[in-house]
């Protein structure tokens, strides 16, 4: 096992296998051994568990599957502030490429905000796992459930709404009335288009040739209700 990761980098490749510096494969394989060592210990001895964890992230602070680890472990011993913490590093774009936590970490922070009660920062937890589909977003069966999960929590999420028009807008022609539907309640609820621009572009612009659609087309029922409002 060798590093591909050029001098001075700040991410750490994990097991995705990679070449060129055996320096920075040897110091993970060897914060790695620390890691591996936690999991043993995760069910019997998780404070022990955590320390040898947050040793590995002294060293690998963008471990992202070591973050997760320590999450879980906080979770579990009812520290919940601290879980919170770890969550969102473990969902920062910036660590290391193995990515499979990123969506479970999503689904961890809406759990901790329900059990306290915190209905709206789920449903806000929710649409912020939706956006992470970015290119995956139309036509994505996942992302319509988080959606409608969204709105059930909190019905008043206008956002949710927005977002939802979208969907319903890259789907296909049949759903026109859905997403206008969608966009009238993100209305009327007071919801301000112009600070989700560049995120609707940016959805827009990555969708895949089957779902897109031009943003200047006249001729969209959807699209000139945005202008309108916009």
């Amino acid at each position: 096992i060798v590093s591909r990761l050029g001098k001075g980098t700040k991410t750490h490749c994990g097991d995705l296998g990679t070449y060129g510096r055996i320096d920075l494969a040897l110091k993970w394989i060897g914060h790695n051994t620390l890691y591996l060592e936690s999991q043993k210990l995760e069910e019997s001895n998780p404070q022990k568990a955590l320390t040898l964890l947050n040793r590995t992230l002294t060293h690998l602070p963008h471990f992202r599957k070591a973050l997760f680890k320590k999450a879980k472990i906080h979770i579990q011993l009812d520290q919940l502030d601290q879980a919170l913490k770890t969550l969102t590093k473990v969902i920062d774009p910036k660590h290391d490429l193995w990515s499979k936590p990123i969506y479970e970490a999503f689904d961890l922070k809406k759990d901790i905000h329900l059990k306290r009660g915190e209905t709206q920062k789920a449903a806000e937890t929710l649409l912020a796992k939706v956006l992470h589909y970015k290119n995956k977003f139309f036509g994505n069966e996942e992302v319509y459930k988080l959606l409608e999960e969204s709105t059930t929590l909190n019905p008043d999420f206008k956002e949710a709404y927005l977002f939802k028009a979208l969907f319903y807008y890259g789907h296909s022609n049949y759903f026109i009335n859905e997403a206008l539907t969608n966009f009238k309640t993100f209305k009327e609820k007071g919801g301000l288009l112009k600070p989700h621009f560049k995120t609707i572009f940016n959805l827009l612009k990555s969708s895949s040739s089957s779902f897109s659609r031009s943003i200047s087309s006249n001729g969209d029922l959807f699209l000139k209700e945005i202008q309108a409002f916009s």
